[in-house]
């Protein structure tokens, strides 16, 4: 999911990391979840010299789950998962604040105003 916009103030909004707002992912990791990992996940993990705010984790099954997060660290789900022993193999964001992907599919768009 990708948002584009020309508006510096609303890109802003939705992009610092000081705002928390929620982004939410579907992820597939590479085996089997234990509830220590998911706990990890939800409690914060510590990359890139700071520990990250706790967030929302969600299992699907025993190798996907859901995760809302409230940072925008680089790559701060794949490092997340890495720290724990997890290799990410998909990874979907599929909603940015009230901005849903919902059924578009790859490819498609919208316009949406604000």
């Amino acid at each position: 999911m990708l948002l584009l916009t020309n508006d510096g103030s609303f890109y802003n909004q939705l992009a610092h990391s000081d705002q928390h707002v929620e982004k939410e992912y579907e992820v597939t990791v590479d085996k089997p979840l234990t509830e220590r990992a998911l706990e990890q996940l939800r409690n914060g993990i510590e990359i890139l010299g700071q520990t990250t705010r706790k967030c929302v984790v969600e299992q699907f099954n025993e190798t996907s789950f859901k995760i809302i997060l409230t940072q925008g660290l680089n790559r701060q789900i794949r490092r997340m998962c890495y720290k724990i022993g997890y290799e990410v193999l998909k990874l979907k964001r599929i909603r940015i604040a009230i901005f849903h992907l919902e059924d578009l599919k790859e490819g498609e768009w919208r316009e949406i105003s604000i």
